[in-house]
Parts: C-alpha cells; sequence; structure tokens
C-alpha cells in the first residue's frame, strides 16, 4: 500500500499501481485471439504488451459494406475483394455478393478459412442489410451478425465478422495505454478533482467520497503510467 496526501493507494509486491476495474480489458462478444494467433506481434511488441495481445483495428481487415454498392457487389456475379490491413500483416480474400433493396437487403460472404490442423475449408455468412435514404440514392450498411447494431463497416474475425464493439477492439489512438489517451486522461480527471495541473503533483480531496477515492486512485495510476512512458522514451 502507498500513502499519498491522506489517500491510500493499492500497489503490487514491484510497488507498481494496481489496475482498476475501469482499466480492465472489456470482454468481447466475439473472440479476438485467432487474429491475435496470425499477427506477427514482432511488428508492434509495444502494443502486444501494452494490451494482452489484443489487436488494433488498424490490425484487422475491414468489410467496406457502405462501398460494396459502387464497387459492383450487386452483380448476379458478385465481387472479389482483398481486404487488406492498415497495419500489419493479416489480409483475406472474400467473394461478396449482395441483394440490395429499398428496405435493405441481405449481403452473402464466402472466404477460405486455413485452420491450424486439417484442410482449408470454406466458410460463408449471410448479413442482413439496412438501407437509409438519402437525397441521391441510399446509404447501405450492415446488421453486426452478433448484436444486430448497424455497421457501416465489419471486422474479419477468422471465423465470422463482426462490428468493432463485439470484437472489443479500438483504433491505436484511442487505447489506454497510447501516450495521448493517457495524457488526456490525466487532464480531465485533474480538473474533475479540482487539482493543480502538473505532472505527479500532490493529490488532496477534501471530504473524498467513494467516488471521489476512485477517480484520484485512477489519476495516481495513469500519471505513473505516462511517467513511465516518458522516462522510456
Amino acid at each position: 500500500m502507498s500513502v499519498s496526501s491522506g489517500l491510500v493507494y493499492r500497489t503490487n509486491h514491484e510497488g507498481l499501481p494496481v489496475a482498476s476495474p475501469q482499466h480492465l480489458p472489456k470482454p468481447s462478444r466475439v473472440s479476438w485471439y485467432p487474429l491475435a494467433d496470425l499477427i506477427d506481434n514482432e511488428i508492434n511488441i509495444e502494443r502486444s504488451q501494452l494490451h494482452s495481445g489484443r489487436p488494433a483495428l488498424e490490425q484487422i481487415p475491414l468489410l467496406p459494406v457502405y462501398s460494396l454498392k459502387k464497387l459492383g457487389a450487386g452483380h448476379p456475379e458478385g465481387l472479389m475483394l482483398d481486404l487488406q490491413a492498415e497495419d500489419g500483416p493479416l489480409s483475406v480474400v472474400v467473394f461478396v455478393r449482395a441483394d440490395f433493396r429499398e428496405d435493405g437487403g441481405s449481403l452473402h460472404v464466402r472466404w477460405q478459412h486455413t485452420p491450424a490442423l486439417g484442410n482449408p475449408t470454406m466458410k460463408r455468412k449471410t448479413i442482413s442489410l439496412s438501407a437509409e435514404p438519402r437525397k441521391v440514392g441510399r446509404c447501405y450498411a450492415a446488421e453486426c451478425p452478433t448484436c444486430g447494431k448497424r455497421s457501416r463497416r465489419l471486422c474479419w474475425a477468422v471465423h465470422t465478422f463482426a462490428c468493432h464493439e463485439c470484437l472489443a477492439v479500438k483504433s491505436a489512438s484511442r487505447r489506454l495505454g497510447h501516450k495521448y489517451v493517457v495524457e488526456k486522461q490525466v487532464r480531465r480527471l485533474r480538473e474533475a478533482l479540482g487539482q493543480e495541473p502538473g505532472l505527479l503533483k500532490p493529490i488532496f480531496v477534501k471530504n473524498p467520497t467513494p467516488a471521489k477515492r476512485r477517480m484520484a486512485e485512477a489519476l495516481w495510476e495513469a500519471e505513473f503510467e505516462l511517467l513511465r512512458q516518458q522516462l522510456g522514451a
């Protein structure tokens, strides 16, 4: 345990702050582990260490549902797309055929799946489409096969397709360990607690309620992480 300005903070045996529940990885409805197994973590070793190997959104091939009609997916013969991740080695070739209607439609997707053991197989998925009228034409989006939420892009999850919320993945710039995110969190918490700006300045909260105590603990943990990043830079 560590005491600072009358508040008690949890630490482990190395004296480092223990992550509060709000910092624990968000559970996912669709497993991201098959994606992590395919990614060469040596390329982004620091990111993998900070986030337990969970891929960032840029590391996942995305199916651009919003542009499929323009690309010609509505043709009876369908369309073949090579989906490439923005960052990293992941890619997948998919065959898509869409039935566009005024009230939505359906999207038929096929791709080859190569398991660790056994022969390659063809995976198939039929996804519902929803349509929103615009001044010119309609804007189509997919309904996530897992949660049903409208999504303009779907993430390839090796065995299926899902929205980024079901995979519980974020863009690299929005992840907790990203320096910009930590700096923003520190500023927000110091303002909310009425503390002076500045890294590792004393934290003193008058009449601390349980909510303020949790905020102070989160502030201390975020400042410790920011200092660790600065010293390691």
